[in-house]
């Protein structure tokens, strides 16, 4: 019960003024402090700013019911007590964002505790539930190998908070999460691949990561949703792999079929260079294409372009 309720149902208020000493003694009686005005005629709302641990804050003016969350190293009860997570009654830094799944923590940046430090991430808490952890980002026009990229070994400018966005960059983003800990200091249940525009998801592909390698995930028979209505586990691919057909430079593909440059067909692919077919002969940096519809596309004719193809993880 929240402790003004209290407080007045102790009081007996139902309307008219409140002399001092009934306060005093339904203070007595509830435990419940509260800040009174000047002329201690009605009680306002409890002090957190007092600099006194009072009534359910769990550090000194903060926690609770009523006051904000408490800094890192305050005591607490739960996550709601904490800037961050309440972890064996003291407030830290979650160590992914699906942590801080709970009302009123918005999508952004922020700080995971990963291997005993401090590393600045950023978490969709609104797509499917939230509580998604940004891990991969390629930028279309901006030159590199996106299967390489993945594969690095070594994070990429994951300390950057300018590229700790779902929004295009002027780099690439790999964090250390993909490079060290994938399901070893880190846990992932699922993997989304999203297509971005404007930093909005536009096309996504939703996979059951447990238990996987870094690229074994990837794969049909881990699919578990996506923005196609004839994509399923058991759909008929010709390439469905993060490496792709390394020899025309496609990678991150799901193909459904080749019969030549008119006829060529799929839902994603990121290609990075100059090849024999019109759609990409002009290739001289990352340029990730989807199909527009809920359904194949083919390839030369109407693929659509992202801004940015995100891993996010959870």
């Amino acid at each position: 019960m929240p402790r003004l309720v209290a407080l007045l149902l102790a009081l007996g208020c139902s309307g008219g003024e409140v002399a001092p000493a009934d306060i005093d003694a339904a203070v007595v009686e509830t435990g419940i402090v509260l800040d009174v005005s000047t002329d201690g005629q009605y009680p306002i709302f409890e002090s957190c700013a007092d600099g006194v641990r009072n009534g359910s804050e769990t550090d000194i003016d903060c926690g609770g019911a009523e006051c904000g969350p408490c800094k890192l190293g305050s005591d607490c009860i739960r996550n709601e007590d904490c800037a961050g997570v309440c972890r064996d009654t003291v407030c830290a830094l979650p160590r992914a964002c699906s942590e801080l799944r709970r009302p009123g923590i918005k999508s952004g940046v922020h700080d995971l505790e990963i291997e005993g430090s401090k590393v600045p991430f950023y978490c969709d808490m609104v797509t499917d539930e939230g509580g998604y952890t940004m891990v991969f980002k390629i930028t279309s026009g901006v030159a590199g190998q996106p299967a390489s990229l993945w594969t690095a070994g070594a994070p990429l400018n994951d300390t950057d908070k300018t590229l700790l966005t779902p929004s295009k960059s002027t780099k690439h983003y790999l964090s250390r999460v993909v490079t060290k800990l994938w399901n070893l200091g880190f846990k992932i249940d699922d993997v989304r691949v999203s297509a971005m525009i404007g930093g909005k998801e536009v096309k996504f592909f939703k996979f059951d990561a447990r238990g996987s390698s870094v690229v074994n995930w990837f794969v049909p028979a881990r699919l578990t949703a996506s923005s196609y209505g004839d994509l399923a586990p058991t759909t008929k691919t010709n390439f469905f792999a993060i490496a792709g057909d390394p020899a025309s430079h496609r990678e991150w593909f799901i193909n459904k079929a080749y019969g030549g440059c008119t006829v060529d067909s799929g839902w994603l692919v990121a290609d990075w260079a100059p090849d024999p077919c019109a759609w990409e002969s002009e290739n001289t940096a990352v340029r990730v294409l989807f199909a527009p519809g809920d359904e194949v596309t083919t390839w030369n004719t109407a693929p659509s372009r992202a801004d940015a193809l995100v891993v996010f993880v959870r």
